[in-house]
């Protein structure tokens, strides 16, 4: 049996344990054909490109194997990972065409959720060295902020916006964040309230004071006590006038270059689901580019 390899600090010894038990869970049990052949290929598990996060912090796996002549093959694996990568090598059928990953976490009150999935198609397994790699991602339900543009392109001089919207979020009362954008391709001309916090919401912004360059401070919040009972929606929209010829980007400053990022309830608190992800918004929606002709 090959062993567990695995990239970046890990405790190799529980690892190796969990996924040999893994292999032969896939392998026995769930196909009956002694004719079956199988293969060993490397899987491998990774953040989708854009997920800002420095860790992916899960408490189990669990993999889906499927294909035409067999039922799908269910197995969950516990496990301790602090690191962007895992690696392991699975025995899997050859005829397999698909495979799905799901990794749980454990929240604050103790609840198992899945944080993150991905999937991926299963080919030439049975050429030396296969690997499969599947990208996993934060689940539609994770509270996440992203951004939306009102047109792809544009000319010069053209002024187009970019929503602010939030998603997966319960008892939303205010935000704040900032907005980065490229300073020599666009000019910031405004900044306005969605609809997601209702009419009366208070909205501040930096646009006309002294703030950092390339940079937009927004800040928005209710007047009420209740919070609001939305869990997505635009929060802000902000225009730019298109400025020189080229692809201008903007996205929300993550975390870790931005104090701003926050998300709170009505009594000042953050809201615990979004402070415990927003360390890894996901750049692949919160970060937008245009192309300027």
């Amino acid at each position: 049996m090959k062993k567990t390899k695995v990239m970046g600090s890990y405790n190799g010894r529980r690892l190796r344990g969990v996924i040999g038990l893994l292999v032969l869970l896939l392998a026995c049990g769930q196909i009956e054909n002694e004719d079956q052949r199988y293969a060993y290929p490397q899987l491998e598990l990774r953040l989708a490109p854009g997920v800002v996060q420095t860790e992916l912090q899960v408490t189990r796996i669990q993999i889906t194997i499927e294909g035409p002549d067999f039922e799908p093959i269910v197995k969950s694996v516990d496990i301790s990972s602090d690191q962007r990568r895992l690696a392991m090598d699975l025995m899997v059928p050859v005829e397999a065409e698909k495979i799905l990953i799901e990794a749980y976490e454990v929240d604050e009150k103790g609840e198992e959720r899945v944080a993150f999935s991905g999937e991926s198609p299963i080919a030439n397994i049975d050429q030396p060295q296969p690997k499969i790699t599947v990208e996993l991602a934060p689940t539609p339900t994770t509270s996440i902020l992203s951004l939306e543009l009102s047109a792809a392109e544009v000319t010069l001089g053209q002024t187009f916006e970019v929503a602010v919207n939030v998603a997966g979020v319960s008892k939303l009362f205010g935000l704040s964040l900032e907005l980065g954008f490229d300073e020599q391709k666009v000019t910031p001309t405004g900044v306005e309230l969605g609809s997601s916090l209702g009419n009366e919401a208070l909205l501040f912004d930096d646009l006309k004071l002294d703030r950092s360059e390339g940079r937009i401070g927004i800040a928005v919040g209710q007047k009420g006590a209740q919070g609001s009972s939305a869990t997505e929606g635009t929060v802000a929209t902000v225009s730019f006038r298109a400025k020189a010829v080229g692809r201008a980007t903007m996205g929300i400053i993550p975390a870790a270059e931005s104090k701003m990022l926050t998300l709170i309830q009505a009594d000042g608190k953050p809201i615990a689901e979004f402070q415990r992800l927003k360390d890894y918004l996901t750049v692949t929606n919160s970060q937008v580019s245009i192309l300027i002709k």
